[in-house]
């Protein structure tokens, strides 16, 4: 399961605001941006402190990417089987 942030970076644009802008309002740093841009993970704290600065919860700036290519890997590893997670 992947993340995208693209919900992010679509309301940037909404908000007529600048990622550089958000780097400073947010105290958030560049290289976290980029990692966000590049689907990468991040420390919950950037995402807490770019909600605050953007008066938003987390799922308006990020979503759940359920990639089959990526359950496929993740049944191969360890047991696991995605038609079972819910399942004590």
């Amino acid at each position: 399961m992947g993340v995208s942030y693209n919900k992010l970076f679509k309301l940037l644009i909404d908000m007529n605001m600048k990622k550089g802008d958000l780097c400073v309002a947010a105290g958030v740093s560049p290289s976290s941006l980029a990692k966000l841009r590049n689907g990468e993970n991040v420390n919950t704290d950037i995402l807490v402190r770019i909600c605050r600065t953007l008066h938003c919860e987390p799922g308006d700036i990020m979503e759940l990417s359920h990639d089959e290519r990526l359950l496929a890997v993740a049944e191969g590893v360890g047991g696991y089987n995605a038609s079972n997670s819910n399942k004590p």
